[in-house]
């Protein structure tokens, strides 16, 4: 059976008390690390418009967690990096 949850709350646990966007790191990592093993001028150009795309979506994204989860967003984003994990505490 498939659970419907009608209330979304904001999760902060896990992997998120590093980056806020996980998947998103994952996926830049994945696609520059294929232009280290491939370097062709494609796969350069083709990251690059992924890395361009993603972070001009990634600003809308925020806005509409602002929105949605309000002053717990706020001050999630000021203590959790958007996408590179912070490297001292």
């Amino acid at each position: 059976m498939i659970e419907n949850r009608t209330s979304n709350e904001l999760m902060i646990t896990g992997i998120h008390k590093i980056v806020r966007h996980p998947l998103y790191t994952g996926t830049f990592i994945f696609i520059w690390g294929l232009l280290v093993i491939f370097p062709v001028a494609s796969l350069l150009i083709a990251d690059a418009i992924i890395t361009i795309y993603t972070l001009i979506g990634l600003r809308f994204e925020e806005m509409k967690l602002e929105k949605e989860f309000g002053e717990a967003y706020r001050l999630y984003k000021q203590k959790v990096p958007m996408l590179m994990p912070k490297l001292i505490r």
